[in-house]
């Protein structure tokens, strides 16, 4: 086969001066004047010609221009003083401020650009507008280039325009350029420089232009002009030899084809060119362009970079005459160029200019093969270490067998989730110095690359390589096609290849960039071959008599090269034999010892005991354990979450096998916890023995190792016999059935198990020894209010004796005589039971809460109050699950685009949730499964909810989800995975039942017919019993339903109730029941109760009987409860089964405390007004020597007719008050009186010592007895804290909505006796008799008054009532 190839370069990123990345200014006008002295840009020393642009966004085509000559100093050829001058290239025509772009492909990626030109600095619109980069031509970013020099020009005429060289280097690489060119005949460009090429150093085998054969094709008519390696004197020797040229002035642009020896992706080429002293002949003395075909007939524009200048011939222009103005001799500049392509080429097409001007010396190409010494294959799944993908979500690396090259699928981003590129990162099992890699692209669509030039992205795009895996070099990897995997209907054709690089540094780690996802994908690496430190011999360590075992070699390190090596047998108490492709015979029981000797000279050995058993000892092991039942932990070694359960699609031992399911190509490993202590056991499963007609089993597809443990934490090796059992099916991966058995020296109940790989191998059953007491539980985890399992013990045959039972902590967990448990507090206790002199323990842990197996009450899944979905749930006929309901509700469509979200409102505020579902336990969290679960207390701020699963069955399984709070939720709402037709799908949700609380006991429990009343809207019927469902409903003369109300009356205040109904579960239920509180009869509220739905009383119609419940508050004195039977119930069997309800007695109001009593042994006086006459002023009879608008009135002071007369002010009034004038200085003061729900509780306190000036009081305490009938609560405003010499006591009311909603009905004040005041003075009343404050039992009251104390009030004259 004709292997073809091409190479594939990322330049290495280049320093840059501090001092030039802070100067980069986006624009030019604006940039900074950098002196020549700088040295931003050295590194740019390779040429390009600025009319090798490949798009030109103008119809007016640039040229160069010789009216402004720009010397920008690189073409010197070694020598300063040969610097000459040249026109930029630039629009000439066309409008004067329009602007041009120029758009280059570059011979190769580069970090680093340079170009040269003129431009008027300081006017934006005839200076370079603007720079862009682009890794494929296709994506483009702004590019900064800073302003390094500015010089004179040569000009023809006054100008203003200067020599000017821009810089900018780039932190990744680029093949593209685009420059924008404004104004019209000044702004051009010179020249484009970037740095040489590191890759042409693999540019080494040389080809003669002229040689036969090499060109092929000329393009040249003009007479007697050939071409040829002439002996002239216009010819010189550079690169070791004459130039090949015309020797005539050949056509204009003459192309010469030459055909290599052999197809490349890269190409270096030496040659001569003329520099004129005049600029107008530069540009034709050169080599105009270059072009590259596959097969000589479809050609692509090849761009090269010229480099290396040497002097050839000077004819010895002076200094004095530079820049020169006038013709001198030539001289002649030897030139290196080189480029690269992303396809391969066999064919180069070159333009001369002018006779004997350009001469062409050499070629040299890459060598033809590389990487021989590369033999060690790499599996690019075993070195995987990281990926970064530009995507918009994480993005999946495996092997995709969709296309196969070099016998193998591809290592690809995959999963349709990356839209940009991609870098993977590999680890090198061992450092080296090369790399060969195989791999698939998409080279070319139909016949050339013009036709797409977009498939680019299909490519491996660049390679860096490091030691350590943080410090990055940039990689160079020769690619080689070798022929097409497949062509697709676009015309894609995927091509295999072969990349090879090395490096004059040791490196582990390779970073590989991905063009695109899916393609390209690498199938091996391949890494020159490591000697043999060591190696082991695996294999069984145990086997029985006349078994056959086949063992192997593991290497150390891994992928090294074994030498060539012995097998031998030594046999100590048992005997066997060993053939040299390690096939070993046991033939007698006992230990043997098995060998490996290398044949070199390296002295390598191997050793391996193995036993031999006569017999098997797994018939000692008959309790079957289910591994799904004693699943301890998982640890899996792919690249995400590892899934794991039983798989049914291969059975062994009457059911399905136990294996991680996804995404553990490299295995893992599972712990299980035996449910009692054992000291063997027998393990059965399936595995994958041998291969088609291979011998050497695939250990990947096996059970890789065994540890077990007592505690969990502390492990030993169990070795396990293996035994066949017969194929379970297959040809060319056979699967067979396999019993493991191993025994142990100490006790352990904890078992790991080592798997090879994923799906292969599983576990059927593990059989253990049975122990003298069986237990039918040996751990549990119960929860304090949830139900709570007894204990069964079963002797084994012999053990004799009455089992007796014992706790460890009796008062977390209690057990009796039959082994019934009784949880009394959380912890954890052990349960023993003992017979015959034999134990057995359980260990319980008790949990606060009601735990997945106390949340009895059930919420059907269509009872959500919320769907964001546009689609419809469905129940789907074909996956049962457990829970009560036969099949889950599902979205009844394979796929939908929107947010499935269901908000569900629980009959009550709970702590814990369970829910019923079918979810993929393959794909939990990424199809067909519930992503999230939130809960909240009022429906509008959520929080996370956690939520466990436990799976029963394999592929779309039931399961079940238990999740617990740390506050209680009334919402709850759960999220299923977009695109997720048919699964997930819910059940039933489960919450704990309705907590009463301590006083709701339901201590009166009522038949339906115990109703006051039962009124029914159809008067042609009546409340009768249901013969199906027990219930009382309004039926007619014809048995059908009829709509009205029942109710019911107490003589006592109601705090509790529950109904007990029959109600529906029917998603398309438009109405109910509702329930209904009075406390006179006459006026109903509706009831906010909660639901909780119980057992199904009728299954045909799906009717299930419903508690509807709630708390009332004693205050409101609810004595009428009603339950009402909508007209829209659409249940068939609606109706009341009971009321339970909770009910008090009227307790009395707690009063405030009784006035003070005076101390009269020490001269204390009291003044007492209960404004008991006609008049408040002492003048008219009462004991105030002021009033003002006040005025008598009587209240209701519980809301139900118990009167009581008060004082108030006056309608219309604003200043309404008492004042008082005592004999001695007031000490204490104390009003009383009624403040009416909502209206403000401010009444205002003055002081004086002569009745004229006046002091607010602001230091007093106000206590408050709230109304618990609806009335009017009490108050008390009392200070002790009176300014001295207080006589007069004023007591102010604010302005309130209504005159009686702030009233009085005592005024204590206790004064120091002393001389009267004179006449209209307070009358002395002298010591009384403590005065209790009005005590009243408030009729319909429900709980004890709060009393209320707030300090220091403050004066708001604009009190009034909200």
């Amino acid at each position: 086969m004709k292997k073809w190839k091409l190479r594939l370069f990322k330049s290495g990123s280049l320093a840059v001066t501090a001092a030039v990345l802070a100067s980069v200014i986006a624009m030019p006008g604006v940039l900074p004047q950098v002196t020549a002295s700088e040295t931003p840009g050295v590194n740019c020393t390779s040429r390009i010609e600025p009319d090798t642009y490949i798009a030109n966004s103008l119809s007016v085509k640039p040229a160069r221009n010789y009216t402004a000559l720009y010397n920008d100093g690189m073409y010197d050829g070694g020598d300063q003083s040969l610097m000459l001058p040249m026109g930029p290239l630039m629009y000439s025509t066309g409008e004067a401020n329009q602007v041009g772009e120029l758009t280059y492909r570059l011979p190769y990626a580069v970090s680093e650009l340079k170009i040269t030109g003129v431009e008027v600095p300081d006017d934006a619109n005839n200076a370079f507008k603007g720079f862009w980069i682009s890794k494929d031509g296709y994506n483009w970013t702004a590019f900064s280039m800073s302003r390094i020099r500015t010089a004179d020009v040569v000009c023809s005429f006054a100008t203003t325009r200067k020599g000017v060289d821009y810089y900018g280097a780039s932190s990744e690489p680029f093949r593209y350029v685009k420059v924008a060119l404004g104004g019209k005949s000044v702004n051009g460009i010179n020249y484009l420089y970037i740095p040489p090429a590191g890759s042409m150093e693999t540019c080494t085998e040389k080809v003669d232009p002229a040689a036969e054969g090499v060109v092929i094709a000329e393009t040249n008519t003009a007479a007697n002009v050939t071409l040829a390696r002439h002996n002239h004197s216009n010819s010189w020797t550079h690169d070791g030899i004459k130039g090949m040229a015309y020797n005539g002035v050949p056509n204009n642009g003459a192309k010469v084809t030459f055909k290599l020896p052999y197809a490349v992706g890269s190409l270096k080429m030496t040659g001569t060119e003329v520099y004129w002293p005049t600029a107008e002949a530069r540009g034709s003395n050169r080599f105009l362009s270059f072009e590259v075909s596959a097969d000589g007939e479809n050609w692509t524009p090849f761009a090269m970079a010229g480099s290396d200048f040497a002097m050839v011939n000077n004819p010895g222009v002076s200094a004095s005459n530079n820049p020169p103005k006038v013709a001198l001799p030539i001289y002649r500049l030897g030139v290196t160029y080189y480029g690269t392509s992303d396809t391969q080429f066999q064919y180069v097409r070159i333009a001369f200019g002018r006779d004997w001007a350009p001469q062409l010396c050499n070629f040299y190409l890459p060598a033809e093969d590389r990487g021989e010494s590369c033999t060690t294959k790499v599996d690019p799944v075993d070195v995987f270490k990281s990926f970064s993908g530009t995507g918009n979500d994480d993005t999946t690396c495996k092997r995709d067998n969709t296309h196969k090259y070099d016998e193998t699928g591809i290592f690809t981003f995959a999963d349709n989730r990356m839209t940009g590129s991609g870098k993977m990162v590999f680890e090198m099992p061992y450092a080296v110095n090369e790399l060969k890699m195989t791999g698939i692209e998409i080279i070319t669509a139909a016949v050339t690359e013009t036709e797409r030039p977009d498939l680019a992205q299909f490519r491996f795009t660049g390679f860096r390589v490091s030691a350590d895996g943080k410090n990055w070099t940039d990689f160079f990897m020769e690619r080689t096609l070798d022929g097409v995997v497949s062509t697709d209907a676009a015309q894609k054709r995927r091509e295999g290849v072969i990349l090879y690089g090395a490096s004059s540094t040791a490196f582990k780690y390779i970073e590989v960039t991905f063009g695109k996802n899916w393609i390209p994908g690498i199938s091996w690496f391949y890494i020159p071959k490591l000697g043999v430190e060591s190696f082991e011999i695996s294999g069984d360590a145990v086997l029985y008599e006349g078994e056959d075992r086949t063992y192997t070699l593991i290497t150390k390190p891994a992928y090294a090269v074994l030498p060539d090596y012995t097998w031998s047998v030594e046999n100590g108490t048992g005997a066997a034999t060993i053939t040299q492709e390690g096939v070993l015979t046991a033939t007698t029981s006992g230990t043997v010892t098995v060998k490996v000797t290398a044949n070199d000279d390296s002295g390598l050995t191997a050793s391996k005991t193995v036993t031999i058993l006569s017999e098997s000892g797994t018939e000692g092991c008959t309790v079957k354990v289910d591994p799904a039942d004693t699943i301890q932990d998982v640890l899996g070694t792919g690249f995400d979450d590892t899934t794991y359960g039983r798989n049914t699609t291969y059975k062994y031992d009457g059911t399905g096998i136990y294996c991680f399911w996804k995404n553990a190509p490299n295995g893992g490993k599972m712990v299980f916890k035996m449910p009692y202590p054992v000291n063997e056991l027998k393990m059965t499963g399936v595995e994958i023995i041998t291969k088609g007609n291979v011998t050497n089993p695939p250990n990947e597809f096996r059970f890789k190792g065994f540890r077990v443990s007592a505690d969990g934490q502390n492990w030993t090796d169990l070795e396990m016999a293996r035994t066949l059992d017969g194929f379970v099916d297959g040809e060319t991966e056979r699967r067979e059935g396999v019993i493991l058995y191993g025994a142990s020296d100490t006790e352990f109940r904890y078992v790991e198990v080592t798997f090879g790989k994923d799906w292969i191998p599983g576990i059927s059953w593990f059989y253990l020894p049975e122990p003298e007491i069986m237990l039918n539980h040996y751990d549990l985890t119960v929860y304090s209010k949830g139900p709570v399992p007894t204990l069964e013990a079963t002797l084994r045959e012999g053990v004799t004796g009455e089992v007796t039972w014992s706790s460890s902590a009796p008062s977390v967990m209690k057990v009796d005589g039959s082994g019934r448990l009784t949880a009394v507090a959380p912890g954890t206790a052990v349960i023993t039971a003992a017979a015959g002199g034999f134990t057995a323990e359980c260990e319980v842990t008790v949990k606060e809460g009601y735990g997945p197996d106390g949340c009895t009450t059930v919420i059907d899944a269509y009872a959500y109050i919320g769907n964001t979905s546009s689609v419809s749930p469905s129940r789907t006929g074909t996956i049962p699950i457990p829970g009560g309901v036969t099949y889950p509700m599902v979205f009844g469509t394979a796929t939908f685009d929107d947010e499935p979200i269901f908000t569900y409102k629980l009959p009550h505020a709970v702590k814990e949730l369970k829910m019923t579902g079918i979810e993929d336990a393959g794909a939990v969290g990424v199809k067909h499964s519930f992503e999230w679960f939130q809960v909240s207390a009022d429906g509008e701020n959520w929080t996370d909810f956690e939520m466990t699963r436990r799976f029963d069955g394999g592929g779309w399984i039931g399961v079940t989800l238990y999740g617990k709070a740390d506050e209680a939720f009334r919402y709850f709402r759960v999220k299923f995975t977009t695109n997720a037709g048919w699964c997930p799908g819910i059940g039933h949700l489960y919450i704990p039942p309705a907590d009463p609380g301590p006083e709701a006991d339901y201590g009166v429990t009522l038949g339906a017919a115990a109703a006051k009343s039962a009124e029914a809207e159809d008067s042609g019927a009546s409340f009768a019993r249901s013969e199906n469902t027990g219930a009382w409903r309004f039926t007619t003369d014809t048995l059908s339903y009829a709509p009205g109300q029942v109710t019911y009356y107490f003589p006592y205040v109601i705090t509790a109730y529950k109904f007990n109904v029959v109600d529906s579960f029917d998603p398309d239920f438009a109405g109910g029941f509702t329930y209904w509180a009075s406390k006179d009869g006459v006026t109903y509220t509706q009831l906010d109760t909660a639901s909780a739905y119980g057992t199904l009383v009728k299954a045909s119609w799906r009717a299930y009987e419903t508690s509807a419940y709630g708390t009332l508050d004693e205050e409101d004195g609810i004595q009428y409860l009603q339950v009402r039977m909508s007209s829209e119930l659409t249940s068939e069997e609606p109706g009341l089964l009971s009321l339970q309800l909770n009910a008090v007695d009227y307790p009395e109001r707690e009063p405030l405390p009784a006035f003070e009593t005076p101390d009269t042994a020490a001269g204390e006086r009291e003044l007492l007004d209960r404004f008991e006459g006609e008049g408040l002023t002492s003048e008219e009879g009462g004991k105030a020597s002021e009033a003002f608008q006040m005025v008598h009135a009587q209240i209701d002071t519980d809301g139900h007719g118990t009167m009581a007369d008060v004082l108030t002010r006056e309608p219309g009034y604003s200043d309404s008050y008492l004042v008082y004038r005592t004999d001695g200085d007031a000490t204490r003061v104390d009003i009383r009186g009624y403040r009416m729900a909502g209206c403000a509780d401010e009444v205002w306190l003055w002081t004086s010592s002569n009745g004229e000036d006046w002091e607010f009081l602001e230091d007093y305490d106000w206590t408050e007895i709230e109304s618990i009938t609806g009335g009017p609560a009490e108050f008390s405003i009392a200070s002790s804290q009176l300014p001295a010499g207080t006589r007069y006591i004023k007591v102010e009311l604010p302005i309130v909505e209504t005159v009686t909603d702030l009233s009085l009905y005592a005024v204590q004040i206790l004064y120091d006796g002393g001389e009267p005041l004179g006449p209209g003075g307070n009358v002395q009343t002298g010591a009384s008799t403590p005065v209790l404050a009005l005590l009243f039992t408030a009729a319909l009251s429900g709980v004890t008054a709060v009393a209320a104390v707030r300090k220091g009030r403050r004066k708001e004259r604009n009190a009034s009532c909200q």
